[in-house]
């Protein structure tokens, strides 16, 4: 994602990808190591967690708590979503390896890539032939895990 770009924020940028990809390997460490904490409540932390770190940013940098209604209604969409997609994550912990979990989580990236491309959203922002090749490499990289997953479990092909 960093790869030949020139802009200063990038480090930035960097830097708050590694917190989150280290929050997230946390969240999948904690749900995987201890299945009796229940599954919901390190999303639930996390989330109160992050609303309440935002709230210092705003504060700090003079910001502002209003928003355009498009943002209002993307937000809820991605706040269901990712919502959503933490509770599967968290109910499927206890029947796929930590390593199957992790890999299919990367479809995230994969998904969000197109998710920023789509002009619906106004976002329309276009890919980096790398962001394309990199995120071809993760979906290739699952389908392989689960082609290979099914032929260890011997599992027919329909």
């Amino acid at each position: 994602m960093v790869w030949n770009t020139d802009k200063s924020t990038t480090i930035i940028g960097a830097i708050y990808g590694f917190f989150v990809a280290l929050g997230f390997s946390i969240y999948t460490i904690t749900i995987r190591k201890n299945p009796e904490i229940p599954k919901l409540l390190t999303p639930a932390l996390a989330g109160f967690f992050c609303m309440f770190w935002a709230i210092i940013l705003i504060v700090i940098t003079g910001g502002s708590f209003e928003m355009p209604s498009a943002n209002i209604g993307i937000s809820m969409a991605h706040g269901l979503a990712v919502g959503l997609g933490l509770i599967l994550y968290g109910l499927g912990a206890k029947y796929l390896p930590s390593g199957e979990l992790v890999m299919l989580s990367l479809l995230e990236v994969v998904l969000g890539i197109f998710w920023a491309w789509l002009p619906v959203l106004g976002i329309n922002e276009v890919p980096t032939r790398n962001t394309i090749i990199g995120g071809l490499t993760i979906l290739f990289a699952i389908v392989l895990q689960g082609v290979y997953a099914r032929k260890k479990h011997l599992i027919p092909m329909p």
